[in-house]
């Protein structure tokens, strides 16, 4: 009721008179009259504010994802305390500041060059974070501005609810929320929500998001770059970049000024197999406005050698004193630097909880407000066309297929990504056939597959990802095993810039066994005998049923504590009825600054009349170092690892042990376990992994010695 009475009361002020032109711009007058009254806020420099005093904290941190586990890249957390002028030098105090990178921890006097949002004016615009059309240095990077002249031209505006905010004296600020709607999903366009002050149009609240992935092929990368762009492997295609959520929270001062409170920025960089989710926090505490007036303008400039003065007392320093066009300004460390890594004043690193920043259940809110704006797509535009080496995934080797070779369509629809994709191995001459149709909204992924394809018993093993397909090639090691299946499956997950926490799916299925169809491989030019092993023999059956996967994991850093559960459920009928469960648990811990100790533990088992490709296979690096794949197989595992590492740089030295079991579990025996050593070498936290293993039990036909490569491992 009180949106009404207030547009009502700001159209009574203010009155907009709308053109034929421009009536398809807005969903109702109030919407025409907010934009108008935050574009004539927006148009006026209000220089009165001289100089302010804050404290200010940010947090940022950049992360690779992976299906075990991330990896931070890179984060830093900082806390200054700062004092901008507008005529006069600007002083920043240092008090914590700490930066780290897979080589480990920066020097602390790395702060001396901290970002510039930790000062800004008052009267500039920070809607568009500097990407404004004609506010960023760069041509090919920019968002329209939905406040700007002419911005109607990209976005449709609709009033929506509003906002009460009570403040400690007991008076009532109220703001109206103006909806920003595209036009065209572009990746230079928002879609989101403005909440203004109709007393004066300034904007007190902002969340929005990109309405459409920026291609960087396509909408960054100019005409004469884009041959490089042609170099890079298809395995690192497409690239894109996504702003998922901005946030900016104003604070109201001297009850005139709207003052930047927080902003929040969380943004997501896609090429190809390569995802990097990345997130950015500051927020201001305001302690001191001071106003230009005679008085204050004359004096400004003593005040502001007081104040480095003063700060700089005792064990502060100034580390830097640079001058450009507009301002000097003047950075504090203190003499010990190494102090600011453990500073009290230090927020938490990013993804963490912390008082000074948004809570879960806030950033939950917030994806709301943008998920309810349409206009919002997550899908590629136009047709797309890869084949081979040219394309992600379509390029593999096993002992089935040999070299198989794909091609793949896909097409962005306004809602929903189409994609084929058609292979044949040049072994077995078979077509595999896949067709999916994906629904991606901010907060979900809901996917429809059909396919005719080889499948593999593990689809969370790498059997057909690049290093099997290498170790088949080259060294004869094919570690997946193998059926045929018709299969139309629907499955629920999060959208790609969230960690792979849940995959609840739905699938019908018709399997068939493959034989082993080739025994070509780089390995038999040393040993022309070898053979590669045979694969299961799957059973012939339809199979109808659900499967849930829960893998929710804590921690980039590795340097702090992580962990992770694995929780797999599934229940089947049709020609075979049977339930199975799985739960794995991991962590790694931190001892000191240079060693890290791991342990993962893993069981499960199934009840019912399962087939040949449903049971659980153990061997080979995923489940124990040192014996070949499928050493063991059954309908009931367990399996531990334990590992200890020393840290340096960007690698680490290991020495681990596994041990597991395998078969029916009535026929546990503890003599039948299978043990096994090793040393190994991981490059950034595990994403890069070479382990020499031992077998401590002799397997007849196996060599006890084993060389394993693989990606994504705990340490």
């Amino acid at each position: 009721m009180f949106r009404n009475v207030a547009i009502a009361a700001i159209l009574a002020a203010a009155p907009v008179a709308l053109s034929a032109q421009s009536t398809d711009s807005y969903d109702d007058p109030g919407a025409a009259t907010l934009l108008q009254r935050a574009r004539t806020f927006r148009d006026t420099t209000d220089n009165s504010i001289l100089s302010y005093t804050a404290t200010v904290r940010s947090r940022m941190g950049a992360r690779l994802r992976m299906p075990l586990k991330d990896r931070t890249l890179y984060r830093a957390e900082s806390a200054v305390r700062v004092r901008w002028s507008r005529d006069a030098k600007s002083v920043k105090q240092v008090l914590a500041h700490r930066e780290q990178t897979p080589a480990g921890i920066e020097p602390a006097s790395s702060a001396v060059s901290l970002g510039s949002d930790e000062m800004f004016d008052p009267a500039a615009d920070r809607i568009t974070l500097g990407l404004g059309r004609n506010e960023g240095d760069s041509e090919e990077v920019w968002i329209e501005h939905p406040v700007a002249n002419g911005a109607e031209a990209h976005y449709r505006y609709a009033s929506g609810d509003t906002m009460t905010i009570r403040l400690q004296d007991g008076r009532v600020i109220r703001s109206i929320e103006l909806r920003v709607i595209p036009r065209v999903p572009s990746g230079h366009v928002v879609a989101g929500s403005l909440w203004i002050d109709p007393s004066n149009g300034a904007v007190v609240q902002a969340v929005y998001r990109l309405a459409r992935p920026l291609d960087i092929g396509t909408e960054v990368i100019d005409e004469d770059d884009a041959g490089a762009l042609d170099k890079v492997p298809g395995m690192f295609k497409p690239m894109e970049f996504d702003l998922n959520l901005v946030a900016i929270e104003y604070s109201l001062h001297e009850m005139r000024y709207w003052l930047p409170n927080s902003t929040r920025i969380e943004g997501y960089l896609r090429a190809g197999v390569v995802r990097v989710p990345a997130v950015y926090e500051i927020s201001y505490d305001i302690e001191q406005l001071v106003f230009a007036e005679p008085a204050t303008v004359a004096a400004e400039a003593a005040a502001a050698d007081s104040v480095a003065r003063e700060w700089s007392a005792g064990h502060y320093i100034a580390a830097s004193a640079s001058t450009d066009s507009v301002i000097t300004q003047v950075v504090l460390l203190p003499d010990d630097t190494a102090s600011l890594r453990t500073s009290a004043e230090l927020p938490e690193p990013a993804w963490e909880y912390s008082p000074t920043f948004a809570t879960d259940a806030e950033l939950e809110d917030l994806y709301k407000r943008v998920e309810r704006i349409p206009g919002v797509v997550r899908t590629r535009p136009g047709v797309d066309f890869e084949w081979g080496y040219g394309g992600t995934g379509l390029l593999r080797y096993n002992r089935v297929e040999a070299l198989s070779l794909g091609a793949r369509v896909t097409a962005g629809l306004p809602q929903v990504a189409l994609s084929a994709t058609a292979r044949l191995g040049v072994a077995d001459l078979v077509p595999n056939i896949a067709i999916s149709a994906l629904r991606s909204t901010p907060r979900r992924n809901l996917e429809l597959d059909v396919r005719y394809a080889l499948a593999a018993v593990d689809d969370q093993s790498d059997a057909f990802g690049m290093g099997n397909s290498a170790s088949a090639l080259l060294l004869g090691r094919d570690a997946g095993e193998y059926y045929r299946t018709a299969r139309a499956a629907l499955s629920l997950r999060p959208p790609e810039h969230r960690q792979a926490s849940y995959d609840l799916t739905f699938f019908a299925q018709h399997d068939d066994a493959v034989e082993r169809e080739t025994n070509a491989t780089v390995r038999r030019l040393w040993n022309g005998d070898f053979r590669f092993r045979p694969n299961i023999d799957a059973a012939e059956t339809e199979l109808y049923g659900a499967a849930l996967r829960y893998r929710p994991w804590w921690g980039a850093d590795a340097f702090r504590w992580q962990g992770g559960l694995d929780l797999m459920v599934e229940g089947v009928t049709g020609g075979y009825r049977f339930a199975r469960t799985t739960l794995t648990a991991r962590t790694a811990v931190p001892l000191g600054d240079r060693h890290r100790i791991a342990l993962e533990v893993g069981g499960g088992t199934a009840e019912g009349d399962v087939p040949p490709q449903r049971m659980f296979y153990l061997g080979g690096a995923p489940t124990l170092r040192g014996y070949d794949p499928s050493t063991f197989r059954g309908t009931s595992f367990a399996r531990a690892r334990a590992e200890a590492a020393r840290t340096f740089g960007w690698g680490a030295t290991t020495l681990f042990s596994d041990a597991a079991w395998a078969g029916e579990r009535d026929d546990y025996d503890p003599d039948s376990i299978l043990y096994s050593v090793g040393a190994g070498f991981s490059v950034l936290d595990g994403l890069l992994r070479f382990d020499l293993a031992h077998a401590l039990r002799e397997v007849p036909g196996q060599s006890r010695w084993r060389i394993e490569l693989y990606l994504d491992a705990l340490l």
